[in-house]
C-alpha cells in the first residue's frame, strides 16, 4: 500500500499537467480548442482584434479620407506599424501620423503607441483611385497590455468616391 501511494505521488505532477493541457480542460480559455476565435492567455483572455481595435474609414471631404481606430481600454496600437500599400503592393505615403505616448516595450524599446482613439486624415490625392473607387490595404499592429501582441493586421479598404 505504501509503495502504491509513493507511485501515485510521483505521477501526480504529470497527471496534473496532463489535465491542465487536455482539450476541454480550460473550456473557453483553451487556446487550442478553437483557433481563430479569442486568443486567450492562461488565466486571462484578450478581445478579438477587430473588437480591440475597431477601425472605420470614410471620405470626410472631397479631398480627404479619414481613418479612425477606437482602441479599447488596456490595449494600444504601435505608431510605427501603421502603413498602407496599393493593391499591387506599392507603398503609399499616408502622411505623418500624430505623435503617440511613449511606451517601454520589452522587444522594441521606447516606442510611440496610441491609446483610446486614433484619428488620421490622408489627402485623397495620396490614394489610388480607379473606377470611382479608392482601394488600398492598411496594415497595423497592437497589443493587449501585459498580455498579448496581435500579429500585423491587413485590412482592405474600399471607398466609393462621391
Amino acid at each position: 500500500m505504501v509503495r502504491q501511494r509513493g507511485l501515485v505521488m510521483k505521477l501526480f505532477p504529470a497527471l496534473l499537467l496532463f489535465l491542465m493541457l487536455a482539450p476541454g480542460a480550460w473550456g473557453q480559455n483553451n487556446p487550442f480548442s478553437n483557433p481563430g476565435s479569442k486568443l486567450p492567455v492562461m488565466g486571462s483572455s484578450v478581445l478579438p482584434v477587430d473588437e480591440a481595435f475597431s477601425l472605420q474609414t470614410f471620405i470626410e471631404t472631397p479631398d480627404q479620407v479619414v481613418l479612425v481606430w477606437d482602441i479599447q481600454k488596456g490595449y494600444y496600437l504601435y505608431r510605427e506599424s501603421i502603413t498602407a500599400v496599393t493593391t499591387d503592393n506599392t507603398s503609399l505615403d499616408i502622411g505623418e501620423l500624430p505623435f503617440g505616448k511613449t511606451h517601454s516595450d520589452e522587444f522594441f524599446g521606447e516606442v510611440d503607441v496610441y491609446y483610446d482613439r486614433l484619428i488620421h486624415r490622408i489627402p485623397m490625392n495620396a490614394l489610388p483611385a480607379q473606377d470611382d473607387m479608392i482601394k488600398f490595404t492598411l496594415m497595423y499592429q497592437g497589443c493587449a497590455e501585459d498580455k498579448y501582441c496581435y500579429p500585423i493586421q491587413e485590412k482592405s479598404v474600399v471607398l466609393e468616391l462621391p
